[in-house]
């Protein structure tokens, strides 16, 4: 419904569009002929039409339905007819008919043609129709999103989800301004059509002092990462964002480990200070955590922060003392931190699939404590690994509890591709742990050293 305001009252490049051969919807149906009396609107049109006339005639700034002919009229009559179908009322309307002269020759047809066409890439919004009828300015706006890099295709789904009140009623300025801030962040369109609230802030008030916040707690070059990683942040009010740094700065953090944090994990500003900050460090402590320790726990488990404890943590936590980690120790964090990237469920199952392949719970707990991530894997791939261990290479299980780290190397692109490269020269008892953690360079400049070497002995 904008979009057709927009290019047949406004003459934004909407205008562009291409009317689709799609049959007409059936809840607009096309009028052959100006029957008013059908529609009820005997008397108001024509009122309306000369109340218009008479409008234009005592202003020299709207001649556009000054001097009109008898066909002008029964083209007007039925489009008259076509904006009071899609929501219009007879004062809109009229001033529609004031604003642009594109109304005077446009023929009812091609208007309703063009709805439907509009209507088929989901611009329906009958209150977005009256926000138009009554902000001159909006098209000016929209053409602004459309030159500033805003899709086309983008343009219907942003103003859905923008406050329209605010967007209609801030100056052309304002808004252009913000969108030159932006991009002086690096924002890219992307986010701006993901979250249009960014719009709807004010550059002065808002945006210039929440982006300060950062520039003061990292640098503007850090700041502009930041922003350009995750714009929402600038959401935050200035008050909140400096009650967040307050809490970390208090616990032991620098600003520098901080910002680290808030570049891997940006919502670390979003999570509630008093009901789920406190608590989560405090747990961290009381498993002996200190503070260049919770600095590392954060870069490497940020979703900790997070995630629920009731629905989540504790669950996982339930599962670890089961397998045999100890409250308050230093392991239990470490594990827990590590099973944030998995779901509770799959811990389960990869806890079972080792169960099942004869390890142990003091085995899978000894396999964990050595290498962490362990736990977190995916269950169907860590037993395609397992299966290959056993069948493709030959080796015992218990190999793993040397070596849990295996399990995390790409079966196809890693473990099989090294071993099939290799076994014919190391044979089949080669050192697992020397063929996997070797670096590719490396391992490809040994693997054309054999190559050499096999062509000279030949």
């Amino acid at each position: 419904m904008a979009a057709l305001l927009e290019s047949v009252c406004l003459r934004i490049r909407i205008l562009s569009f291409q009317t689709p051969s799609a049959p007409p919807n059936p809840k607009l149906p096309l009028v052959s002929s100006p029957n008013l009396v059908h529609y009820g609107l005997v008397r108001s049109t024509p009122k309306a039409l000369r109340k218009a006339r008479k409008m234009s005639a005592t202003s020299s700034a709207q001649p556009a339905i000054h001097c009109i002919d008898s066909s002008t009229v029964s083209l007007m009559s039925e489009s008259f007819i076509l904006f009071r179908e899609i929501g219009l009322s007879e004062k809109e309307t009229v001033a529609l008919f004031q604003k642009s002269s594109v109304l005077e020759t446009a023929t009812p047809e091609s208007l309703r043609k063009r709805l439907i066409s509009l209507q088929s890439s989901g611009i329906i919004d009958f209150a977005l129709c009256r926000l138009i009828a009554k902000c001159p300015e909006f098209a000016k706006k929209v053409e602004l999103c459309l030159d500033n890099g805003i899709p086309r295709a983008e343009l219907a789904p942003l103003l859905n989800r923008i406050n329209l009140r605010a967007f209609c009623y801030r100056k052309l300025e304002d808004l252009r301004n913000t969108l030159i801030f932006l991009k002086s962040y690096g924002v890219s369109t992307d986010w701006i059509v993901r979250r249009p609230l960014l719009l709807a802030l004010d550059l002065n008030t808002q945006l210039v002092p929440r982006a300060a916040v950062f520039t003061e707690l990292g640098g503007p070059e850090k700041a502009t990462e930041l922003l350009r990683k995750f714009p929402p942040i600038l959401a935050y009010t200035v008050d909140h964002l400096e009650t967040h740094i307050d809490f970390w700065r208090s616990i032991g953090l620098t600003d520098e480990q901080l910002f680290k944090i808030a570049l891997i994990y940006p919502n670390v500003f979003s999570i509630g200070k008093d009901n789920k900050l406190k608590s989560r460090v405090e747990f961290l402590k009381q498993c002996g955590l200190i503070t260049e320790d919770i600095y590392k726990f954060l870069t490497k488990a940020p979703l900790f922060l997070s995630l629920s404890w009731k629905k989540n943590l504790s669950k996982k936590l339930g599962l670890l003392v089961k397998l045999g980690y100890e409250h308050g120790t230093r392991e239990l964090a470490w594990a827990l931190g590590a099973v944030t990237r998995t779901s509770c469920q799959n811990l389960q199952l990869v806890i079972g699939s080792f169960l099942s392949y004869g390890l142990s719970l003091e085995d899978i707990l000894a396999m964990s404590k050595k290498h962490p991530p362990v736990l977190q894997y995916n269950n169907v791939s860590l037993e395609s690994k397992m299966e290959y261990l056993i069948e493709g290479i030959g080796r015992d299980i218990g190999e793993l509890l040397a070596f849990p780290a295996f399990l995390g190397y790409r079966l196809d692109e890693r473990i099989k591709h090294r071993y099939e490269a290799k076994k014919d020269t190391r044979g089949e008892g080669m050192s697992l742990i020397k063929l996997l953690t070797v670096s590719t360079e490396r391992f490809a400049n040994k693997k054309k050293s054999s190559t050499r070497l096999d062509a000279n002995a030949a």
